[in-house]
């Protein structure tokens, strides 16, 4: 998307059915990545958080998947 390009940013999406997530092309180009070189696991989309975030970030989306709590966070990316 041209508006993730130009403002430096992307975004992914997790299906609960398949427990797969999908990363945006700009999330790739943010960290130097092709969209071949890496699967965007969990665990990938948590590792390139800053650490002091991933706490948040896990106990949000656990909240989000398991008792339907929408969450919005502003975070950094490492």
């Amino acid at each position: 998307m041209l508006s993730e390009r130009i403002s430096n940013s992307g975004h992914w999406r997790f299906d609960i059915q398949s427990a797969t997530l999908d990363w945006s092309v700009e999330i790739f180009r943010i960290h130097g990545l092709t969209n071949k070189s890496i699967l965007p696991y969990f665990e990938n989309t948590v590792d390139v958080l800053r650490e002091k975030d991933r706490a948040k970030f896990r106990s949000s989306f656990h909240n989000a998947i398991y008792q339907q709590h929408p969450f919005h966070l502003k975070i950094q990316l490492t």
